[in-house]
């Protein structure tokens, strides 16, 4: 017997799942606070043969709400990106791509490391780290895993 395919019952499921994808976007995402999402800043990490090389990017950033430290073989990275706008009741956004609030970034270093010769520097919304591997282990590669949260 022939597989019977009936489209109509499959329209009927994208749409239901459909309805329900829109009425949760609608339902909570038109009206956040600028304060309460957490940021995401993007990162890049490579390496060369002489250390492992960061970028995080954070336009509009005060560098003084950045912290850059090693604990536990993991770098991280914690800020806050303070909005612009005023805190006044019944403000309703109707587009809001910009976000602020905490960000953290953890990255493992996975190798070898001069923990004490890391170099941190921001310019131009661009948070750099470079962090110096161990002499005799120069010429291995590594493996870098990133967690954004």
């Amino acid at each position: 017997m022939p597989f019977e395919f009936d489209i109509t019952v499959e329209i009927d499921r994208i749409q239901e799942q459909l309805s329900k994808l829109i009425e949760k976007v609608a339902s909570s995402a038109w009206n956040v606070p600028p304060d309460r999402e957490k940021l995401h800043p993007p990162v890049d990490v490579w390496e060369t043969e002489n250390a492992l090389m960061m970028q995080i990017e954070l336009p509009d950033i005060d560098s003084s709400t950045l912290k850059v430290y090693i604990h536990g073989g993991v770098l991280h990275v914690e800020g806050v990106k303070v909005s612009s706008y005023s805190a006044e009741n019944n403000t309703l956004f109707h587009a809001f791509e910009r976000r602020f609030g905490k960000f953290d970034v953890d990255i493992g270093i996975p190798c070898p490391v001069q923990i004490k010769r890391i170099a941190a520097s921001f310019q131009d919304g661009i948070v750099e780290i470079i962090i110096p591997k161990i002499e005799e282990r120069r010429k291995e590669r590594c493996l870098v895993v990133v967690k954004i949260g």
